[in-house]
């Protein structure tokens, strides 16, 4: 797997004119969560370089199967896989091999406070080639100007590709995008926040 800051591309698929907004099972729009499934198979691998030598790679494919639990964070976050539980939960924390494959992506991970419908998702193309759209809008939370945030992650089946977009984020939002998978036996994580904000960030299998 690898990952590149790009910039937007005409042929980036735009979100459904319509993304439902998500009812929460816990919390309000400020500390929430909400509960989804996954609508299709997923499977992504990553390589990552191992301590001990410059060429010496670790490769893992991680699998995710249609229905699959994906807990959604009004905080910018959310977690596929596994047994549901609160994004807040580091990867960390918790014992994959008890839980199974599990994925964290930290979208836009900041203190959020969503406006009413601003968590959203929805589900876009034809079978083999469809996207899951979560959306976060709202503002980060304690502060009083220059605050909106609307940021959205796309997961494909295409490729199959992950992708954030940050369509509004603030200045010194100081957040650390990132993304985490675990299973029992691999363990992998990485940052994708760069430069001076985040930018359009793209995740893709085999490449």
């Amino acid at each position: 797997m690898t990952a590149d800051a790009i910039p937007p591309r005409p042929g980036d698929p735009p979100p459904p004119v319509v993304l439902g907004a998500l009812k929460l099972t816990s919390g309000d729009l400020n500390s929430g969560v909400a509960n989804i499934t996954l609508p299709f198979d997923f499977s992504i691998s990553t390589a990552a370089l191992v301590p001990g030598g410059p060429l010496d790679v670790k490769q893992s494919t991680y699998n995710f199967n249609a229905g699959s639990p994906v807990t959604i964070s009004t905080d910018g976050r959310l977690i596929i896989g596994g047994d549901p539980a609160s994004p807040r939960t580091a990867l960390s924390a918790v014992t994959p091999s008890s839980r199974g494959q599990r994925g964290v992506l930290n979208v836009l991970p900041a203190d959020l406070v969503l406006k009413d419908g601003g968590l959203r998702s929805g589900v876009f193309g034809p079978e083999g080639q469809r996207s899951l759209i979560i959306e976060w809008d709202g503002a980060i939370a304690g502060r009083s100007d220059n605050s909106r945030v609307l940021v959205r992650a796309i997961i494909s089946e295409v490729q199959p590709t992950i992708r954030f977009v940050y369509e509004i984020v603030p200045p010194n939002v100081g957040a650390a995008p990132s993304v985490q998978f675990a299973d029992g036996s691999a363990q992998f994580s990485q940052s994708v926040f760069g430069g001076d904000g985040p930018a359009p960030i793209n995740f893709w299998h085999g490449v």
